[in-house]
């Protein structure tokens, strides 16, 4: 599925949008940042190489096949424009060739240092904010809740994206198999072209993590008035959400008592009336119950 762009929450049919999400997270004393979730009421739009996975995260492969000399030749007279504005007539054309003579994609160094200024722009004009589509399944806690001794934080699609920091793209993660894997060319012609690969990146994942099941907010940073991206700043990236936005918190089923202390205490204290769960398995199946402290 393709990203969904967001300008008005109302607009958006809600058949196609889960009512909640959740965020796993492992408490950790030694990190409280990662903890913010619940002691700030914060989350963080994360840059694309920032996503902790053991995968390449965003990282779908260029279709250098696909370029055309048409591509070269238009991307060289694109190039010359914003080089030498100032220059015309045969110069221009001089300079056109030049460009056109060192585009050397055929040539190793010169792929990687293309991959690596689309890596370097990926990271300074989009945050990114995973999210998962259950609770209650074994393996998505044995992966993101480690083992069942992390948590989830259980958050209100509907406030979340009444929050200007969610206004982007959002979608159900593609899972492709290693037979079609999508598209993306390493020759664009417009801002837009570009941002559509970056999202294309962000949103499609290899097959074999689908059990994570996957709904991923996107944010492009803001842009000038000719449509090119902003770079963040890291504190642009950080997001308050209001307590109307969680819905509950759910500590894993092999949780320690120090931590499940520590996240009820925080989650009171910042929370208020949130229902805090705790989960088990039993006959091979989540199940949650109240806590009542």
């Amino acid at each position: 599925m393709a990203l969904m762009i967001v300008n008005e929450p109302k607009d958006i049919p809600r058949d196609l949008i889960p009512k909640k999400v959740y965020k796993y997270r492992l408490w950790d004393d030694q990190e409280p940042s990662i903890n913010r979730i619940i002691t700030d009421r914060e989350i963080r739009f994360t840059s694309p190489s920032g996503l902790l996975a053991d995968y390449p995260e965003c990282q779908l492969p260029f279709r250098y096949d696909l370029i055309t000399e048409e591509d070269l030749q238009k991307k060289s007279v694109q190039l010359a424009k914003i080089q030498y504005p100032n220059i015309k007539g045969n110069r221009k054309a001089r300079y056109i060739q030049e460009i056109r003579k060192n585009m050397k994609y055929d040539d190793r160094a010169f792929r990687e240092k293309v991959e690596r200024d689309f890596k370097d722009y990926m990271d300074k004009v989009l945050g990114v904010f995973c999210t998962s589509l259950k609770f209650d399944d074994i393996k998505i806690w044995e992966t993101l809740g480690v083992l069942g001794q992390g948590y989830c934080v259980e958050l209100i699609t509907d406030e979340l994206l009444k929050l200007p920091a969610f206004s982007g793209g959002i979608g159900y993660v593609n899972y492709y198999k290693y037979s079609d894997i999508p598209v993306i060319k390493p020759i664009h012609h417009t801002s837009r072209e570009r941002i559509e690969d970056a999202m294309t990146r962000i949103i499609n994942v290899p097959i074999k993590y689908s059990y994570e099941q996957e709904f991923r907010f996107t944010k492009l940073n803001s842009v000038t008035k000719n449509g090119r991206p902003v770079p963040y700043k890291e504190n642009e990236r950080i997001v308050s959400l209001p307590i109307e936005a969680y819905s509950s918190v759910k500590l894993g089923y092999d949780i320690s008592e120090y931590d499940k202390n520590a996240i009820i205490r925080s989650a009171r204290e910042s929370l208020g009336d949130t229902p805090i769960f705790q989960t088990k398995i039993e006959n091979g199946k989540i199940v949650e119950s109240m806590v009542n402290k």
